[in-house]
């Protein structure tokens, strides 16, 4: 039964665990004042004793908006058991949001004034624009040399230097020996790389002959050549199947650690970029791609690689990655591309699809990876996904200039894929760290 009563007289659940942050407070404080005529038709949810069991935070506002009077429903003939399970589904969103229909039928500003967090439209107010350093096209192809130099001290480095007329960075083992010394009861290589001091690896393995050994990759080309670190148990961002080398394989989405929160959208310099190092199983993608107004960021001596299969993007340096000044935030869109194995063995979306998540880029995906697309978390939203599928140069020109038309829709559709990928980290860092002290999957 609904009925209006004094507002004093309705009583807050000290068990209720609903809380809301100051700033989303105020706007339900404003939207009660604006319209209070909505509280009639959504009552707060009150027991036989008049304590709330749903509404708290809509009670607490209406007393700070200088209400007399409050609506209410009781509910009766409800157990403890039941009341507590009320509490708590009483504030939980089953659903999620069709951001298509609300970018069309409520701009960014109502919502937002309604305590829905939302998309920020290029005409509306965007965030004071952060310091990120702005980039660089690069026309000098002049080719770099790059040495890495490993000095028994500091006097052969700084020697060294002055004979090659360049800079130099004294690259130490010093963690590496310390490590020596020391016992473990596990050993864990990190994305094993053809370059890690196999040697030294070697040597801490041979002085903990009894430490468990995990091997964490997400690459499918990872070579199991690691400096006698066999066997040990895998942990793959790949759908891997058990070697003579491996005591286990565990496939898991440890790309998931770069799933972090958002930055804050700034206002974007620049189109499309594709960044990464020249990959010759790649080529024909980048051939197919990287023409234009493209931008290709990657390291100064890959650039004549790609000039010479026929690309002719506009060039830039390595991307800078300091925390909230990454440049990736200058782009609206970013180019998904794959290797050809990856089209036949499912790996994990990479990290470069998280990275455009924190750095508000839209993101276009080549045809040949609708393999990894129908087996990954992007699968259920597969028929919004099908738009930002290209296949050609043109096509990826033709979309670019449909979403400019209203860019920021097109980021709020993409941010609706990921509305559970802080839950889906925190489950994978659970399982990571059960493999890890455990040895449980």
């Amino acid at each position: 039964m609904k009925k209006q009563v004094k507002i004093h007289t309705v009583k807050n659940n000290p068990n209720n665990p609903r809380i809301i942050k100051n700033d989303k407070f105020k706007k339900l404080v404003k939207s009660i004042k604006e319209f209070p005529e909505m509280l009639k038709l959504r009552p707060i949810i009150v027991d036989e004793d008049n304590i709330i069991l749903g509404g708290n935070m809509r009670h607490k506002a209406c007393i700070e908006a200088g209400l007399k009077e409050v609506w209410i429903e009781v509910a009766k003939d409800l157990t403890e058991e039941q009341k507590k399970e009320f509490i708590v589904k009483d504030n939980v969103n089953f659903g999620d949001w069709e951001w298509d229909l609300l970018a069309n039928e409520w701009s960014s500003t109502e919502l937002a004034d309604w305590g829905l967090g939302v998309w920020q439209n290029s005409d509306e107010k965007w965030e004071e624009d952060i310091n990120i350093p702005d980039i660089e096209e690069i026309t000098d192809f002049t080719e770099s040399v790059n040495f890495l130099i490993r000095c028994k001290n500091t006097e052969q480095l700084e020697l060294l230097k002055t004979k090659l007329n360049t800079k130099a960075t004294k690259l130490s083992y010093e963690d590496f020996i310390k490590a020596l010394d020391k016992s473990y009861d596990v050993l864990i290589l990190g994305f094993a790389s053809h370059y890690a001091p196999f040697q030294l690896i070697s040597k801490i393995r041979e002085n903990n002959p009894n430490a468990r050994k995990l091997v964490i990759s997400n690459d499918v080309n990872f070579s199991s050549y690691i400096g006698g670190f066999n066997p040990y148990h895998l942990i793959a961002g790949y759908e891997c199947k058990k070697t003579k080398s491996e005591l286990t394989a565990t496939t898991l989405n440890i790309n998931l650690l770069l799933a972090k929160k958002p930055n804050k959208i700034i206002n974007k310099k620049y189109d499309c970029i594709y960044y990464g190092t020249f990959r010759k199983d790649r080529q024909n993608y980048f051939k197919k791609y990287l023409h234009n107004d493209i931008y290709l960021s990657t390291s100064p001596r890959n650039f004549k690689k790609f000039k010479h299969i026929g690309c002719n993007p506009k060039y830039i340096n390595k991307l800078n990655w300091q925390k909230n000044k990454e440049t990736l935030n200058l782009f609206k869109y970013q180019l998904y591309i794959e290797d050809n194995v990856t089209n036949k063995v499912f790996c994990n979306l990479a990290n470069r699809y998280y990275e455009a998540g924190f750095c508000n880029n839209v993101v276009f995906f080549d045809n040949s990876c609708r393999f990894t697309i129908e087996k990954s978390e992007l699968n259920y939203y597969k028929e919004q996904v099908e738009f930002y599928i290209v296949n050609s140069y043109k096509e990826l020109q033709e979309k670019i200039k449909e979403c400019n038309k209203d860019f920021d829709k097109h980021l709020a559709v993409q941010k609706s894929w990921r509305m559970s990928e802080q839950l889906d980290r925190d489950n994978m860092l659970k399982e990571l760290k059960n493999i890890i002290y455990n040895g449980q999957k």
